[in-house]
């Protein structure tokens, strides 16, 4: 199975792009993403852009520029399942923090790739609106 690292760093130059049409490839559709916001099942494509939309809009204007990415946790469950623990840290215009969060997955490998089953929002550790 590819490792976490590459997966997770196309994962973040999709949101540098600000584009939510980038996000297919990274899901197992149906999947859970649980958020600040409640709960919300994607069944496909259509559903993830819309998801991600008012996110994409909110980084573009505040100018995001970066994104750090530190592996807290990763587990494989079996030779294809796996649960991970993130921490981003999201920079806008000069490198002013925009947001400081954790994430928690569940990663299916298929087609020898990691695909997003569920996420579910962590520790909140700074946002800016």
């Amino acid at each position: 199975m590819t490792p976490l690292r590459p997966y997770f760093e196309r994962y973040m130059d999709a949101y540098l792009a600000c584009d939510p049409g980038k996000f297919g490839g990274f899901f197992d559709f149906p999947c859970l993403i649980v958020d600040s916001r409640g709960d919300h099942i994607l069944s496909d494509l259509h559903d993830l852009e819309d998801y991600e939309r008012p996110f994409l809009e909110h980084l573009k204007d505040k100018g995001l520029s970066a994104i750090e990415y530190e592996e807290l946790a990763a587990r494989q469950v079996n030779e294809s399942d796996c649960f991970c623990t993130n921490r981003y840290r999201i920079f806008g215009r000069d490198r002013q923090l925009i947001g400081d969060m954790e994430y928690h997955y569940f990663l299916a490998g298929t087609t020898g790739d990691w695909h997003i089953k569920f996420a579910r929002m962590g520790q909140l550790r700074h946002w800016t609106t």
